[in-house]
């Protein structure tokens, strides 16, 4: 089972970037994918050996960026 999932609708084909940030701001992982027009479930595992706490996830579909917190346990 992923550690996060995203649901994502969009309305033409998309590229998607999405950049996972750390507790002390280091980029652990960068994904980059064509979605296809709809809907698109995203999932995603942590880079093994990382610690609990609280993480940013950049999603960047097109040019338009969205930040998510994202809380591992």
């Amino acid at each position: 089972m992923a550690d996060f999932q995203l649901d994502i609708q969009v309305y033409k084909n998309t590229d998607a970037e999405i950049t996972l940030f750390g507790p002390a701001g280091s980029k652990l992982m960068v994904v980059k994918e064509k979605i296809r027009k709809g809907d698109a479930q995203l999932k995603y595992a942590f880079p093994s050996g990382h610690s609990t706490g609280v993480y940013y996830l950049h999603v960047r579909l097109n040019k338009d960026l969205k930040v998510i917190k994202v809380q591992k346990k």
